[in-house]
């Protein structure tokens, strides 16, 4: 990271998962080439995690000077979830200490996230939030909301987003309508070669992206299943994602693998499976796919962006702002969901920029120069 005079800010960058370094990585560049930031970048969470693809592999390749620290703890329950929470409060803890940023920003509402901020908050650092405000239908909706109150600065995708956060009691001149910093890359998106790579055509496969419900297990196995089931029916390919690391993955994957054993041909036929993958290979998988589903909030704010025709399964995302593009269905029949992919995914839509415009980190940079660092919060009452 490249290092300046006394006064610039010190900037430090919390980055967990690899859904949320595609957005935050748009920010971390513009501040990197903007002289008035020195900036660290501290890479934790399933970045570390072998089962997660690694991806601190690529990020250290990339920016040599980050730093790593540990924040799973191993296990596939709530109960190792809020141990996560501790231990990786008490590696932030650390990391902060030494690095002494005058500014810590952390993005969205990950167990991860609540232990930077906790740590950043009570260590009395500036700390910066990036898309609060926004609703979602499990713990990480409660985890977002309590990381807005540990924060001094707010950036949120939209106005609904921006009003949320006010109602939670925090000053309306520190909510800023940035919206969502991925955008800033799509806008500029070069498409990669990734069709070539894995021998696909242009609107002639989908995607699938479905995560563990920490608060329903039982139906987010029963929606999984719904959807390997799906995928058998379907005749186009299939790009499948890995569920991400909360409570109940390892059961999903362990249904996953039996239907792997199970219908071994028809499924290596169609469908390619992937842990993570490249911003820009995923950016133009989406772009060039005939349609997603699933419960992952890409179907909800990227999709959108390309007009991908999406179908939004569960109430994983419970009362996310939807896109024309995206439907939901909170079942679990087959037939039923093969007639809405049928119907839905008939036409492609406009674009909907509903969650920024493209120029998100502009935005927070300049803001970050400005604003005072003041650490003293009152709770906002109209």
């Amino acid at each position: 990271m490249r290092h300046g005079s006394e006064s610039m800010r010190t900037v430090c960058l919390v980055t967990s998962t690899r859904a949320d370094f595609s957005k935050t990585e748009v920010l971390l560049q513009r501040l990197l080439s903007d002289e008035r930031f020195q900036v660290q970048l501290v890479v934790s969470g399933s970045h570390l995690l072998i089962e997660g693809g690694y991806s601190f592999r690529e990020i250290k390749a990339r920016y040599p000077e980050c730093k790593e620290i540990h924040t799973i703890v191993a296990g596939d329950s709530v109960h190792s979830m809020s141990e996560s929470v501790a231990f990786g409060m008490s590696n932030f803890n650390a990391v902060f200490a030494t690095q002494k940023p005058d500014i810590v920003i952390i993005h969205g509402d990950r167990f991860d996230a609540l232990s930077a901020a906790l740590a950043s908050s009570l260590q009395q650092i500036f700390t910066v939030h990036i898309e609060g405000g926004e609703l979602s239908g499990t713990v990480d909706g409660s985890l977002r909301h309590a990381i807005t109150k540990l924060c001094h600065l707010h950036f949120v995708s939209t106005e609904e987003a921006r009003k949320r956060v006010i109602q939670l009691g925090e000053n309306p001149n520190s909510v800023h309508i940035s919206g969502c910093p991925s955008y800033d890359r799509y806008k500029t998106l070069v498409p990669t070669d990734v069709l070539s790579r894995f021998s696909l055509i242009e609107h002639n496969y989908y995607i699938v992206m479905h995560h563990p419900n920490t608060e329903d297990l039982n139906k987010t196995l029963s929606e999984y299943e719904m959807l390997l089931e799906t995928i058998l029916v379907l005749d186009i390919p299939c790009i499948f994602f890995y569920p991400n690391i909360d409570p109940g993955n390892k059961a999903m994957i362990q249904l996953f693998h039996r239907y792997q054993k199970e219908h071994a041909s028809a499924l290596s036929e169609r469908m390619t499976v992937l842990t993570n993958i490249p911003f820009d290979d995923f950016a133009t998988l989406l772009r060039s796919a005939k349609f997603a589903m699933g419960n992952s909030s890409a179907i909800v704010r990227e999709a959108c962006f390309f007009g991908i025709p999406s179908i939004l399964v569960g109430d994983r995302q419970r009362g996310r702002s939807l896109a024309p593009n995206t439907i939901s269905y909170n079942g679990n029949c087959v037939r039923e969901m093969l007639d809405r992919i049928s119907s839905h995914t008939r036409i492609r839509y406009k674009p909907c920029y509903m969650y920024g415009d493209g120029r998100a980190s502009q935005i927070i940079a300049d803001t970050l120069h400005q604003v005072d660092l003041n650490l003293v919060k009152e709770f906002y009452e109209r």
